[in-house]
C-alpha cells in the first residue's frame, strides 16, 4: 500500500528545524512569534521527524491486521480500517 510521495527518511532534528537525510529543510518549528515553551517546540520537532518511521510501522500493522482478518478475525479488520483512515490523511485522501 506504500504510495507515500513525502521526501524519505529517515529525517533529523537539528536545533528546531527537522531534516531529511540528505539535509533538505523539512519543517522549521521555532516559534519566535508565539509563547511556547522549548519543551513543546522541541517536542513538535521530533514528532514531525518520526512522521516516516511511523507511517511504515502502521503500514506493517496494517497488513498484519488484514491478515489477521483473512483468518476470520473481524475486530482485527476494524483497526485496519481505522488505519486506513489515518493514513488516508497523510495521502490527502477524503
Amino acid at each position: 500500500m506504500n504510495n507515500a510521495t513525502h521526501t524519505p527518511g529517515p529525517w533529523i532534528v537539528e536545533d528546531y528545524f527537522v531534516f531529511s537525510s540528505n539535509i533538505l529543510r523539512i519543517a522549521d518549528c521555532d516559534c519566535d512569534d508565539q509563547d511556547m515553551p522549548e519543551s513543546e517546540i522541541s517536542a513538535n520537532a521530533h514528532l514531525i521527524a518520526a512522521a516516516p518511521a511511523m507511517y511504515h510501522e502502521l503500514e506493517t500493522v496494517r497488513e498484519y491486521l488484514l491478515k489477521l482478518y483473512g483468518q476470520g478475525n473481524s475486530e482485527a479488520g476494524r483497526y485496519a480500517a481505522s488505519i486506513d483512515t489515518t493514513l488516508a490523511q497523510v495521502k490527502h485522501i477524503s
